[in-house]
């Protein structure tokens, strides 16, 4: 019986991870003999204390994909607000005679600020989502490190 956390996640790899110790990287390449990381040589085997390092750095590494996922969905919401306020000066820069819209008065201080809240809002919300995509890909390659580590460990008898 498998433990709740790691219900659905299987591993669908048919070839067995190779680990090196110099890094703590879990390579899943059938060819490799050396680590693409490193360079140094790939062992098979690990001893406990081995696994406890590599699976020890799995952990640093997806909290470090968290908190980056964290800090890319603050750039989001950050683009978000900008990119309001931009379109919300849009409208405020709007001229008006005679109670119609003639159009936008370019050279207002209102039209100037609805350009920086709107290119600053975009190139947030650019840079989140780029950073964002990035912090998902590292987390899952770190949990997926951690599930084949953790399936290493021996388990303690009862």
């Amino acid at each position: 019986m498998k433990p709740a956390s790691q219900k659905g996640k299987e591993i669908v790899s048919n070839v067995p991870p190779r680990f090196c110790v110099d890094c703590k990287s879990v390579i899943y390449e059938a060819e490799s003999e050396t680590c693409p990381v490193c360079g140094k040589s790939l062992s098979n085997v690990l001893t406990q204390s081995e696994v406890s390092l590599c699976s020890k750095d799995a952990h640093n590494r997806d909290i470090d994909g968290y908190n980056r996922s964290q800090n890319a969905l603050c750039f989001i919401v950050i683009g978000t607000i900008c990119l309001a306020i931009g379109i919300f000066f849009v409208f405020l820069a709007l001229q008006k005679k005679f109670n119609k819209i003639v159009g936008v008065n370019f050279l207002s201080l209102q039209f100037f600020v609805a350009c920086i809240g709107i290119g600053a809002g975009l190139t947030c919300i650019i840079i989140g989502g780029i950073n964002l995509y990035k912090a998902i890909k590292k987390r899952k390659s770190a949990q997926r490190d951690i599930l084949v580590l953790g399936n290493l460990k021996e388990k303690p008898s009862k």
